[in-house]
């Protein structure tokens, strides 16, 4: 948060969604081997390893300001790719990096509700050792709505390109945000969740449900919520990691923060 300006940049969307469906999207690393597969074939980090292992494991972490969320996927030379993402109380996410390194760009996201049915998909990019990439700066920086917003609505399927998806794009978007929004709008606004089928790689989604739930259940009981004691913690040292673990016994915990 004290970054100079040439560090980080902010951009966002409103988006007809309840916020609590653009928490799970932002905690949720199971679904990157799939809706975002397009991205992960083409790319040369350690984002590609999604797609040689769709199979997910989590581990937690139970933190004072949340939780660590390491999405866990075996590889074919033996090592293991842990994207270890951070879930701070109550709508913050922090994203972990696509390939091994500190000197990147890193993302936050935060899903600020407007009010049930809307809500404002906030994008902080940022970067602790150097200025961020120059090119997304360009792109997305200092604009509303955010570049690569969403283009229409369910009349044309919000802009879905039929002509890219003949040619290899999985998703007939542009944008891996895009391919996010898209899911989040088109679920409604306030998602029916009696009608879902959770399984084991939706174990982060499960967990920010229970918090928020004993968040809400204490409050009415009189407890300080966890985003209100913001003087107990030091946010500013709270990093999302991500790279690749030697073999299946490592711990994700030893990745450098």
């Amino acid at each position: 948060m004290d970054l100079p300006a040439d560090q980080v940049y902010a951009a966002g969307i409103e988006l007809n969604a309840n916020w609590l469906q653009g928490v799970e999207a932002t905690i949720d690393s199971s679904h990157v081997a799939l809706l975002h597969q397009s991205w992960t074939t083409s790319s040369a980090t350690d984002f590609a390893a999604t797609r040689q292992n769709t199979a997910v494991s989590y581990e937690f972490e139970r933190k004072p300001y949340g939780f660590r969320a390491a999405a866990l996927r075996s590889t074919p030379d033996g090592s293991r790719l842990a994207r270890v993402t951070e879930f701070i109380m109550p709508y913050y996410g922090l994203i972990a990096p696509i390939y091994s390194g500190p000197q990147q760009d890193r993302t936050a996201i935060i899903a600020v509700p407007i009010d049930d049915e809307n809500l404002i998909q906030w994008y902080i990019y940022y970067n602790p050792e150097k200025p961020v990439d120059s090119w997304r700066k360009t792109q997305r920086a200092n604009q509303w709505p955010m570049a690569g917003g969403l283009l229409g609505d369910a009349s044309n399927n919000w802009g879905q390109n039929r002509q890219i998806m003949d040619a290899g794009n999985s998703t007939g978007f542009h944008e891996i945000v895009i391919e996010d929004f898209v899911v989040m709008v088109s679920m409604g606004p306030i998602v029916d969740r009696s009608k879902e089928y959770l399984c084991s790689a939706d174990q982060a989604i499960v967990r920010v449900r229970r918090q928020l739930l004993e968040e809400v259940r204490g409050f009415m009981n009189g407890n300080t919520p966890k985003s209100a004691q913001s003087e107990a913690m030091s946010y500013k040292d709270i990093r999302a990691v991500g790279g690749r673990l030697a073999s299946q016994s490592d711990d994700w915990r030893q990745l450098a923060q």
